[in-house]
């Protein structure tokens, strides 16, 4: 009995074995990289990770989705990341206006204009112009003192104003232009996603970030301590939109509404009789 015990556990330890050996030969153990989805404000938030790192810096920054109605005087810094940019004229001639005032606007380029003959506010006033790249996105050894930033965009800045501040190129064209206006300074990019919480690390797109952040018209100034990061622009209502760009007609609309209701509800003398 014993010996009969001991046959059929060694028949199952060999088929066991076998299974085993015959599993490894039949295998390859290859490692694979999963992404890891972000987690928390990094879900709804790409550049969350440039406000932290804003933060770590000493700068007070905040994120937001839209632009506020009236920008902060105390306000250093606002990066407008939003490529579908609303035509809005009075909210650009107020933006401008803060620049005028020592302010820093690092903006990206509308990308509809590149598709369309909508004119884009702040590259027209600076001279610049977005057009699609007719080469394929390369990321060339940086000159001599000249970060190294890795653009994935597949548009350029053509540039036929007068004067620039500085410039930053790669073999497709310009992808980064500064400007001063008034006191303050305008930086116009091509793109803004150099900065999400995935490129953020690489190449020098951190410096990048602090360069920007500190850099003022006036060196005696002291640097800013407040930026703004809006990552979109909310398209107005109707009635906003009316009022924006067509005020006038609006304005002369109730000018008649009122007179007309002023001519009809009044009464001079007593009421003919039938």
């Amino acid at each position: 009995m014993n010996a009969r015990i001991g046959i059929l556990v060694a028949l199952i330890a060999l088929v066991v074995g076998g299974c085993t050996v015959s599993w490894f030969l039949a295998t390859e153990v290859v490692e694979t990289q999963v992404p890891i989805p972000p987690s928390g404000e990094a879900r709804s938030n790409p550049y969350h990770a440039a406000e932290c790192f804003l933060e770590e810096l000493g700068f007070q920054a905040e994120s937001t989705w839209s632009p506020p109605k009236e920008l902060d005087p105390e306000l250093g810094v606002f990066f407008f990341f939003s490529t579908e940019r609303q035509p809005l004229p009075r909210r650009d001639d107020a933006i401008l206006a803060w620049v005028e005032r020592g302010g820093h606007l690092v903006v990206v380029a509308r990308r509809e204009q590149a598709l369309s003959d909508h004119d884009d506010p702040f590259l027209t006033r600076f001279g610049v112009q977005l057009s699609a790249s007719s080469t394929t996105p390369a990321q060339p050894l940086p000159r001599e003192g000249q970060l190294e930033l890795r653009f994935a965009s597949d548009h350029t800045l053509d540039f036929y104003g007068e004067e620039r501040l500085w410039s930053y190129a790669n073999a497709q064209g310009e992808q980064a232009l500064g400007f001063v206006h008034g006191a303050g300074l305008v930086t116009i990019l091509t793109e803004s996603e150099l900065w999400d919480n995935q490129r953020l690390r690489q190449a020098e797109h951190a410096r990048f970030l602090l360069q920007l952040a500190r850099l003022r018209r006036d060196p005696t100034r002291p640097p800013p301590t407040q930026a703004l990061i809006v990552r979109g622009d909310s398209p107005p209502s109707l009635l906003a939109l009316l009022w924006e760009l067509a005020w006038p007609l609006l304005v002369a609309i109730g000018v008649w509404i009122a007179s007309w209701l002023f001519a009809r509800t009044r009464r001079f003398g007593p009421t003919l009789p039938t």
